[in-house]
């Protein structure tokens, strides 16, 4: 079976790290692999992730208006731009000849191209929507033409049921139109499986080179520095809680575009010492190793967060937002602390009682790694390969 698996982003965050799984899954299945996203900065670990699976990358690419305010107003500049996708899409698809596509997506029915072109060519394909927040509308041409491609034999998949519900709903689909399949994660790491002994070397080395206090409480959070990741909301919280909790430092893992304004607000409130943010790390583990509790304050998720899926592997004790799928694998208090997003009362007060519950908070932890193992990235993987198989075999299956 030949797979070719497409994703535009220009970096590697949660969603990425799903397509690299299922890619190096299928390659270890003795399936024939072909990845194709951009070839930025951003991607180059990615890149040598596939070298080192026998994935077979391709750099994909094409103009895109929307980074040029001029041009994406334009509409012979968003004409060629469609042409130019589609032609890139026909081109890689002759050079693959995929027995099946699978296309990873946001919502708001991005890259409408590439969805016809696997129609027009009539290529078996998944395309896998990785966000749906909340109903939109879809009278688009842009949603016309996915539901039009969809027609013509390609299944669909959400990463959640709440993104289940938020398609079906704005198609006034009933939920079987649309599968789920929940994004998995590792369950063993050379991490999750050290002794209390180098947890602890790992905590005592890792607050010294971030030079915090070693009986500091260390809250953690991971994520792109936008605002649909909620920092803003976290960073209200945050003279209330040190006022009440001199004791805790904050870090802040990630990039992004609110990176500017974060460290100017937390200049101006005399927090430097207090909350810092390390840019993009690529040993997010390690640093969870280290921490007394992981904070997710996200205004919306797809599926489950994958930083959230990890805590639970290696027992962090997780406080978070109610967003999209979380709810679907984190059961408030039993695995972690829940609270609506954006309240940010409720945020306070599900921390401050989780630094006084740490033996509580303990057992949650424990009990949200045994949780986890039901979201493996076998399991997930093994998933994906049979509907990709079911879709490759039965002509015309949406």
């Amino acid at each position: 079976m030949r797979l070719l698996t497409l994703r535009k982003s220009t970096e590697r965050y949660g969603a990425e790290e799903h397509v690299l799984r299922v890619a190096v899954g299928a390659a270890r299945e003795g399936w024939e692999v072909h990845a194709a996203f951009p070839k930025t900065p951003g991607t180059e670990s990615m890149i040598r992730d596939c070298s080192a699976n026998a994935v077979s990358f391709h750099p994909f690419s094409y103009f895109n208006p929307e980074r040029r305010s001029f041009w994406s107003r334009n509409v012979l500049a968003r004409g060629f731009t469609a042409l130019h996708a589609g032609y890139r899409m026909s081109r890689l698809i002759w050079s693959v000849r995929p027995d099946v596509i699978q296309l990873t997506v946001g919502w708001g029915f991005e890259t409408p191209q590439l969805v016809i072109v696997c129609a027009l060519m009539q290529i078996p394909t998944m395309v896998v929507f990785q966000t749906a927040p909340a109903p939109i509308s879809t009278r688009t041409l842009n949603a016309w033409a996915y539901v039009w491609a969809r027609k013509r034999g390609q299944c669909w998949v959400a990463v959640s049921h709440h993104n289940r519900k938020s398609i079906c709903d704005s198609l006034d689909w009933a939920p079987d139109a649309v599968r789920v399949i929940h994004n998995g994660t590792e369950l063993e790491s050379s991490l999750s499986l050290c002794s209390d002994q180098e947890s602890d070397q790992i905590r005592r080395e890792v607050r010294a080179e971030l030079r915090i206090p070693p009986e500091a409480k260390l809250l953690l959070t991971v994520g792109r520095l936008e605002q649909e990741k909620g920092f803003l909301d976290l960073l209200a919280a945050v003279p209330t809680l040190v006022r009440n909790n001199r004791e805790i430092r904050f870090v802040w893992v990630g990039d992004g575009g609110l990176k500017d304004l974060l460290t100017k607000r937390i200049r101006a409130e005399g927090l430097d010492n207090l909350v810092l943010l390390t840019g993009y790390r690529s040993d997010v583990l390690r640093l969870m190793k280290a921490a007394d509790l992981l904070v997710v304050a996200s205004r919306f998720e797809g599926g489950c967060s994958s930083v959230i899926r990890e805590a639970m592997v290696l027992c962090l004790p997780i406080v978070a937002t109610d967003a999209g799928g979380i709810p679907e694998v984190v059961e408030h208090q039993t695995h972690g602390f829940l609270y609506p997003v954006g309240d940010t009362g409720a945020m306070i007060e599900s921390i401050e009682w989780s630094l006084g519950h740490g033996k509580e908070m303990k057992l949650m932890a424990i009990e949200a790694k045994k949780r986890i193992s039901s979201f493996s990235a076998n399991r997930m993987v093994e998933d994906y390969l049979a509907a990709f198989r079911t879709i490759a075999e039965t002509p015309g299956l949406a």
